[in-house]
């Protein structure tokens, strides 16, 4: 910047053209233009103030935060308010001192107070100028007051940024007092009610131990006149509100009633939409949250049975809604004539070890690569939760966002890939296997006998489990392979010196379930140095994980219908098969076979 005091700049400048009311993108705005008509014009001075001044505008502000209220100091890399080679040392971030000239001088000698507030605010949360504090504190009420009318949302946050600011200049400092007279002057405005503003206010004097009944009532009211005129979601925030005052005031009953109130609001608008359109699966979504909403209220027992029953019948119904996709899945003949090859022409023994042997489970680095690049391709679809429902149109599973979602995607990518390669490799080696061999019972027990973690008592089950899957009788095997496999991974644990069972504090001992076996912790972590994370991570998915195949649970419960028990037990056949051919003593003829 030139030698210009920085008032004569301003002065130049004319800041009061500045909108007040959407002061952050219109201001912006405006003063990107100076900035570009001051340069065409050669007026350094003037084009270097407003280009600061865009940037001081246009930092976003996270009213609520007390820390980073701008964000942490990466956001300010390129920006010219800040000294650049400070971002990435430890002593903090600190203004530039032209940006600290020009602030101040916004701050104290203009007459705007969206511009002061945010100047004085800048120099407040960078320099701890509590002179700067004080004054971001009365524009920002300034702010709020000029703007209610047509811009109740930046009042709002004006608000709500002078009542994070004034306890930290001194809780007996009295910006404390003028705030909260602020925020109790704009609660009269029966307009703000109208809006989500009011719910926000009070929001702002609930956590300053407020307790003054008559917020309650006023909340009471605003949520009546919502329902009455079908703003249900507007209705649903000021009923909570209600709730929340009057547990305040140590009122339970009423503040139950008042939660009660407020999960009635997503039933009507169900209702509401239901009637609109016929659809069972939009009353699904309103009833579920009602039902969620009505969870630890006193006494709302019979109500939340009848909207579960109600619920089941809906999304009974909807199922018959969704929309049925088909997609045709490509065979690799080439994988399946290798499959074969590596079968055929092997004595009984090497076969049998062989078809342990081969591996179609994706590498655990493979899904998640692919898993993060769906992510980051499809953002918008990932960053929207989403269920998966099950025949009866009851929600099993629900995706959530982040390194969560990776996870659940690597899952979901691991359950595709049974049909597009593990079952169709499972099938042609058992029939390849067949074609030469006539299997019996007295070929697996001297496999099954050479592995340490098939205990005497369990081999027969083992063994008629693994007969009726190459045989094709994949329901039997199902429902006896499955329980043996997690009896046979505990018995691994043990044999490598983990625990495999928990002392409850009446003493009692129960055996560790499979959740807690192959799930990130000491076990899984002895049962990855013996199987490997690839095939680890495939029986975390394929038993025990919602977003996975989940096969376990579903098989222990009832909860797999005889079509699924049938295309899953292809896979845990195998997968047992695997387990126990892989820790067999090894004096097969056979030799490695990765296909």
């Amino acid at each position: 910047m030139t030698s210009e005091a920085p008032q004569d700049t301003l002065r130049r400048l004319d800041v009061s053209v500045l909108p007040l009311a959407r002061f952050r993108p219109l201001a912006t705005s405006q003063l990107i233009k100076v900035e570009q008509a001051a340069a065409a014009q050669g007026d350094q001075a003037l084009a270097d103030a407003a280009r600061l001044l865009s940037h001081a505008v246009n930092l976003h502000l996270r009213e609520e935060e007390r820390d980073q209220p701008f964000g942490p100091a990466q956001v300010f890399l390129g920006v010219p308010l800040f000294e650049q080679t400070m971002l990435t040392s430890e002593t903090g971030v600190r203004l530039t001192s032209a940006a600290t000239e020009l602030l101040a001088a916004a701050a104290h000698h203009t007459e705007h107070p969206a511009l002061q507030a945010r100047a004085a605010d800048l120099l407040w949360t960078f320099g701890r100028d509590f002179q700067a504090g004080s004054v971001a504190v009365t524009q920002y009420v300034a702010w709020a007051q000029a703007v209610v009318g047509e811009d109740w949302m930046g009042a709002v946050d004006a608000l709500t940024r002078a009542h994070t600011i004034a306890p930290a200049l001194g809780r007996r400092q009295p910006a404390v007092e003028t705030v909260r007279n602020a925020v109790v002057r704009h609660l009269d405005n029966p307009a703000l009610g109208q809006t989500w503003a009011a719910e926000r206010l009070m929001g702002l004097l609930l956590r300053d131990g407020d307790q003054a009944p008559a917020w309650a009532e006023l909340a009471t009211q605003y949520a009546q006149a919502a329902a009455d005129s079908s703003a249900w979601f507007l209705a649903n925030r000021y009923w909570q509100m209600a709730a929340a005052w009057h547990r305040k005031a140590g009122q339970p009953d009423e503040s139950g009633r008042a939660l009660v109130q407020a999960a009635e609001t997503h039933v009507r608008e169900g209702e509401q939409v239901f009637e609109r359109t016929g659809r069972h699966l939009d009353m699904v979504p309103h009833l579920e949250q009602a039902i969620h909403q009505l969870r630890g209220v006193p006494g709302t027992r019979p109500r939340v049975f009848a909207l579960r029953r109600e619920l089941l019948t809906h999304q009974e119904y909807s199922v018959d809604e969704l929309t049925r996709r088909e997609y045709a899945v490509p065979v690799n003949h080439r994988l399946l004539d290798e499959v074969g090859t590596v079968l055929r022409g092997q004595p009984l023994k090497g076969a049998l070890y062989r078809l342990g042997t081969l591996s179609w489970e994706e590498p655990v680095q493979k899904l998640r690569d692919d898993a993060e690049a769906a992510v980051r391709q499809f953002v918008v679809l990932h960053s929207i939760p989403q269920r998966q429902i099950n025949a009866e149109g009851r929600t099993v599973v629900t995706s959530g966002a982040g390194e969560s979602r990776v996870e659940q995607e690597m899952f979901t990518q691991q359950t595709l890939n049974y049909t597009v390669t593990a079952l169709p490799v499972i099938q042609a080696a058992r029939l390849a296997l067949l074609e030469e061999h006539d299997v019996r019972t007295e070929d697996l027990l001297p496999i099954l006998q050479a592995c340490p973690i098939v205990q005497p008592d369990h081999l027969r089950s083992i063994c008629t489990g693994l007969i009726d899957g190459l045989y094709g009788n994949f329901l039997a095997a199902a429902h006896t392979l499955v329980p043996q496999l997690e009896h046979a991974l505990r018995e691994l644990v043990d044999l490598m010196g983990g625990l495999t069972s928990r002392v409850d504090a009446d003493g009692t001992q129960d055996a560790v379930d499979l959740g807690t076996l192959l799930r990130p912790g000491d076990q899984a972590t002895l049962l990855e140095d013996a199987l490997g994370p690839d095939f680890l991570f495939q029986l975390r998915g394929f038993l025990v994980e919602r977003h996975g195949a989940n096969f376990r649970n579903k098989i222990a419960h009832g909860l797999a219908g005889d079509r699924e028990v049938h295309t899953y037990g292809q896979v845990a056949w195998h997968l047992m098969w695997q387990v126990v051919t892989g820790l067999a003593a090894a004096d097969s003829e056979a030799g490695p076979a990765t296909v």
